[in-house]
């Protein structure tokens, strides 16, 4: 009980020091506004107390913002290792950041559900060897429905029903294939469902995984969920 109320709390702390980010960079709310209420969906009664901890943070002046993971902002550790790191992540590029929380949201609205979204998470993390990545979408994957078997398997490029099959095999292939997918390997996806806009779906989000796999490699934060090895 005590690691969920931890967690809780981390998260505002998150979402307080992006509304500080948004006002140091005079970044735009409302795009973060909607993240967060499709993000906390699912717990309505998350919802206020997130956007209330975002427009504080907004409400803060001169408050140092340590930024170190690919996501969002400071995880509750800004330590001087954190501050050392928090050159390279996308926080400090306004337009990165804000391409990253716009494509995340679009896709959510998209025809892949959460559980495979998180699939295509997992073997994208699995394959660029992203540590962070893995750890965050383990947990993540858990809360979207999928079972530890599910997960192990993803992290392979597999699934057991054959629609989700083609989902993480057609992941894993563009990472570790630069894209360049075979012609036969295709129309097997398609045989097992991805059709164009299918395929286009996963194309965007092995693309949004990829820039927070790339990103945490070089931001190397450290790992603030429970731990898995890559």
């Amino acid at each position: 009980m005590q690691f969920f109320a931890t967690r809780l709390e981390t998260i505002l702390i998150i979402i307080a020091l992006l509304g500080l980010l948004s006002w140091m960079y005079s970044r735009p709310y409302e795009s973060t506004i909607r993240f967060l209420e499709r993000k906390f969906a699912k717990r309505p009664e998350l919802v206020a107390a997130n956007i209330a901890a975002f427009r504080a943070g907004c409400a803060e002046r001169g408050l140092p913002v340590y930024i170190h993971a690919s996501l969002l902002v400071n995880l509750g550790s800004p330590t001087p290792a954190t501050v050392e790191r928090s050159i390279a992540t996308l926080a400090h590029a306004p337009a990165a950041l804000n391409g990253y929380l716009g494509l995340s949201e679009t896709l959510g609205t998209g025809r892949l559900n959460a559980s495979q979204r998180e699939i295509v998470g997992l073997a994208a993390a699995q394959a660029n060897r992203c540590q962070y990545c893995l750890s965050a979408h383990t947990l993540i994957g858990k809360g979207a429905g999928l079972s530890a078997e599910a997960i192990a398997a993803a992290r392979t490029g597999q699934a057991a029903n054959a629609l989700d099959d083609a989902i993480a095999g057609f992941a894993r292939a563009l990472v570790e294939q630069r894209g360049v997918v075979s012609a036969d390997a295709m129309a097997n996806y398609r045989r097992a469902g991805l059709d164009d806009g299918l395929i286009l779906e996963v194309i965007a989000n092995v693309a949004l995984n990829t820039l927070t796999n790339y990103t945490n490699h070089i931001a190397d934060p450290t790992v603030d969920f429970p731990v898995v090895a890559v």
